[in-house]
């Protein structure tokens, strides 16, 4: 059975404190930011389940704003020709 070489104790050491020094840390920056990261998460939300009904609410002010008359509509309507009495029963 080896034994660990003192540079291999001192390295697991520093990478031991490495670790819990980031674990400290995470754990204060994510306590600290907890309440943005949350408030962004709430509003990403609300937008996904707002959105499609005001979607549909434009697509409706718009269909009923467009269908008021002629004068808005920009279909022309067609003039009808007759082609010299195709079609009919002449005598």
């Amino acid at each position: 059975m080896q034994m660990m070489s003192e540079g291999m104790r001192e390295r697991l050491r520093w990478s031991g404190c490495g670790l819990i020094a980031g674990l400290v840390l995470g754990l204060i920056l994510g306590w600290m930011f907890h309440g943005i990261i949350g408030a962004a998460f709430k509003v990403g939300i609300v937008l996904l389940f707002v959105l499609p009904f005001v979607a549909a609410v434009i697509f409706w002010m718009s269909s009923r704003r467009g269908g008021r008359g002629s004068e808005t509509s920009s279909v022309q309507e067609a003039s009808w020709r007759d082609l010299g009495g195709r079609g009919r029963n002449q005598p």
